[in-house]
């Protein structure tokens, strides 16, 4: 007697398009992840929407979702739009794949976002600067005057710079000092 067997196929290969040689099923893994890609995109550029304000008062909205924390009150789906996001997952792609082209809006801010060519924020990479900032929390609009010629930063500090942090603060300048805004965006 000779039995049937199932023949099994790799998941790749289901899900090429059926000119290819698959049955052109969407992978539901890479799909859920654009979706949620869509919604963190949509988060930032809709923030002044009641929906969005709705999830920034309840969740803290999109600049929360880089930070790793798990709350008891949080709903499933924005705990997978925010472990997307977290460095041990997949989620790199999305914060990869983006740049940022700042404008004088009041949307991002200077010390806390990662709006820098590098994705670093730069409360991290100049934490002492960052503690001695008079400017802690301001937006980009709130950081110095801006026209078509370029940026004039006006920085304060709360003390004067200590030799030490000299060195770091002329790096931090030299950071800040080629950046392009784009004053009509």
């Amino acid at each position: 007697m000779e039995q049937k067997k199932i023949m099994w196929v790799k998941w790749d290969t289901v899900c090429l398009p059926k000119e290819k040689g698959g049955l052109g099923i969407r992978d539901i893994k890479n799909f859920n992840l654009t979706l949620l890609g869509k919604w963190r995109w949509n988060l930032f550029h809709h923030q002044w929407e009641l929906w969005a304000q709705v999830l920034d008062s309840k969740y803290g909205g999109w600049r929360n979702l880089d930070e790793d924390r798990r709350g008891n009150n949080e709903s499933f789906w924005w705990q997978d739009l925010s472990s997307m996001f977290q460095p041990l997952q997949e989620g790199n792609w999305f914060q990869n794949g983006i740049s940022w082209k700042v404008g004088c809006r009041a949307r991002v801010r200077f010390w806390e976002d990662r709006w820098k060519d590098d994705g670093v924020p730069l409360m991290l990479k100049y934490p002492k600067l960052y503690l001695i900032s008079c400017q802690q929390e301001q937006f980009i609009q709130q950081m110095g005057r801006f026209s078509n010629a370029g940026c004039e930063w006006s920085f304060q500090w709360r003390q004067s710079l200590f030799d030490a942090e000299i060195d770091v603060a002329d790096k931090f300048l030299g950071d800040t000092e080629g950046i392009s805004i784009h004053p009509g965006r």
